[in-house]
C-alpha cells in the first residue's frame, strides 16, 4: 500500500520538531501514590493500571480496582486527598501559578489536584483554580519547571 508523500512528510516533520525541541514534550510524571487508594496495600512491582474517569489509577488487586470504579466521585475525592497528603510538602512552587502572588499571603493556599495528571497545584485563592481549569497547560508547565 502506497502512502501519499505529503502524509509521510508531515509525520517526519512532526518527529523532527519534537526531537529538536524537547521542551515541547510533556514532562514524565511519576505516579504520586505508593499504596492502593482503596485498600492501602502497597502497590508492589506490577500494579494494575487503569484509566478511570480520565485519570490513571494504580491498584494492588483487580478487586480494589472494581471497588474504586464503583465508588464514583467519593473514590475520586479520596484519591485527591491521598495525593495532597503525599505531595504537599515537596511542592516546589512558592507562588500561585495563576496570579504569581506569594502562597500564604492571602491565608492558607488552596490545594487542587489536576485529575488527568494526578498532580497537586497550590493556589493563592479559589478564584485562581477557576482560571486554571480553563487552560491548565501553561500553569502545569510552571509546576513542572519548578520541580526539575
Amino acid at each position: 500500500m502506497k502512502r501519499p508523500i505529503t502524509a509521510m512528510l508531515a509525520v517526519a516533520f512532526a518527529a523532527t520538531l519534537a526531537l529538536a525541541n524537547p521542551s515541547t514534550q510533556p514532562a514524565t510524571r511519576v505516579y504520586p501514590l505508593k499504596n492502593d487508594v482503596v485498600s492501602g496495600e502497597p502497590l508492589g512491582d506490577k500494579p494494575i493500571v487503569e484509566s478511570v474517569a480520565g485519570r490513571e489509577v494504580y491498584f494492588a488487586t483487580a478487586d480494589t480496582a472494581a471497588k474504586f470504579r464503583a465508588g464514583g466521585e467519593a473514590m475520586q475525592k479520596k484519591m485527591d486527598e491521598q495525593i495532597i497528603a503525599a505531595t504537599k510538602d515537596s511542592y516546589a512552587v512558592t507562588t500561585c501559578v495563576v496570579s504569581d502572588e506569594e502562597l500564604g499571603g492571602m491565608g492558607d493556599p488552596t490545594l487542587h489536584v489536576n485529575r488527568p495528571t494526578n498532580q497537586l497545584v497550590k493556589f493563592c485563592c479559589a478564584g485562581c483554580v477557576k482560571k486554571f481549569k480553563k487552560d491548565p497547560a501553561p500553569y502545569l508547565a510552571k509546576v513542572d519547571a519548578a520541580a526539575k
